[in-house]
């Protein structure tokens, strides 16, 4: 999923940022980022990077029929375990651990049991973000409190980039047209923001000058962001277009969105029709709908709960928690339904009628999604059935 992502943009207001502060503020508590000696991130020893000392020896590899019927469990201790971070392909996924004073980054074979070690520094991993094509991974640490580390790696765990930004918080998107850039927004503690391009292929750090942050990109040299404005308090805004041969200049790429996304070569909106209903539309690049719906919309404070969706660009399904029925964020009881959309075919399919609202991400082939907060849990889309991915650690 896009997406993570964390991984996890929220909406910019430059008139209020509670709901930004809530989010950092959750994200100061899990990474504990105070300042420490930086150790140049890196592999460890050859003798260190198969496993971990907290993960069990390699067990003996069933008969090749038997590894396709079941994934296998991660033994791990608790403690040590962080979350599930996403899918590399079909088999493969990247988790994160603490052993001792060292963060972890894991690539673990679902059908194996094994883990391997891609990643480890004594700075603490704040997130993951595989490139597009998953071929490359982005390490997000934070050495410092106001500074972060940007850590490119290829999926042996090789080193390829690394750039220091000075920022508070830091969010990015990566391209989805050229694998080798990235947009990064670095904020300060007063939400101020300088916008870059990182190229990690050319190794340049660039500063561009936007009027806005958290840009997302809809082609190879086109960015998208929403135009809010620092003296209005408003629920939308509206999407305004970048070229990076023309930046800051911009253009209108759609007015009254209340947030936006793009998923693949799509550009998603979340818009207001009508009091308590959202509509959700799937636009291209020519500004064709390609497809729409709406649902009950939840109030929350001063805007709208967008609940957790994944979206696989392979298949083309936009997976989305829904609501049974609009409400109040701390009155609704009324529970939500997974829904499979699928833009090709334009149609909707239940495939739960009752879970809870929780993070989301599905495999390259739509077989199989992690599910919860740590992405611990794992839904089998064709049979339904939900199975926790953790077991405790064999002694």
């Amino acid at each position: 999923m896009k997406k993570s992502g964390i991984s996890m943009i929220k909406e910019y207001r430059t008139s209020f940022f509670l709901p930004l502060i809530l989010i950092i503020s959750l994200v100061s508590l899990i990474t504990g980022c105070e300042e420490q000696p930086i150790q140049k991130p890196g592999k460890p020893p050859p003798s260190q990077s198969s496993v971990s000392p907290s993960i069990p020896a390699e067990p003996a590899s069933p008969p090749e029929s038997e590894i396709d019927k079941k994934p296998v469990k991660l033994q791990i201790n608790d403690a040590q375990f962080q979350r599930f971070v996403g899918w590399l392909d079909n088999r493969s996924l990247l988790y994160l651990s603490q052993h001792g004073d060292q963060s972890q980054l894991f690539l673990y074979d679902l059908f194996k049991g094994t883990s391997t070690l891609l990643y480890s520094d004594a700075a603490p991993i704040v997130d993951i973000l595989p490139s597009p094509d998953n071929k490359m991974i982005m390490v997000h640490t934070a050495p410092f409190t106001y500074q972060a580390k940007l850590v490119f790696l290829d999926l042996q765990g090789d080193h390829l980039y690394s750039v220091d930004i000075d920022s508070f918080e830091l969010a990015y998107d990566w391209n989805n047209w050229d694998s080798e850039k990235l947009a990064v927004t670095a904020f300060d503690e007063e939400w101020n923001f300088q916008v870059y391009i990182v190229d990690w292929k050319q190794k340049k750090l660039q500063p561009i000058e936007s009027g806005q942050p958290l840009l997302k990109w809809f082609g190879k040299d086109i960015l998208l962001a929403q135009d809010w404005q620092k003296d209005e308090q408003s629920l939308d805004a509206p999407i305004i277009k970048y070229s990076l041969q023309t930046i800051p200049q911009a253009t209108l790429e759609k007015d009254n969105v209340f947030q936006f996304n793009v998923l693949g070569r799509s550009l998603m909106t979340i818009s207001e029709i009508k009091k308590n209903e959202a509509l959700y539309e799937f636009t291209d690049a020519e500004k064709n709908v390609l497809f729409s719906f709406s649902v009950p919309s939840i109030t929350q404070y001063s805007d709208w709960l967008v609940p957790y969706y994944d979206f696989n660009e392979e298949t083309e399904d936009f997976l989305s928690f829904v609501p049974h029925e609009s409400g109040a964020i701390d009155e609704y009881a009324g529970g939500y339904k997974l829904v499979d959309y699928n833009l090709q075919k334009k149609s909707s399919d239940v495939l739960f009628d009752q879970l809870d609202n929780e993070p989301l991400k599905c495999s390259p082939d739509g077989a199989m999604c992690l599910y919860g907060y740590q992405l611990e849990k794992l839904i089998n889309v064709n049979t339904k059935e939900i199975t926790e991915l953790l077991e405790p650690e064999r002694k």
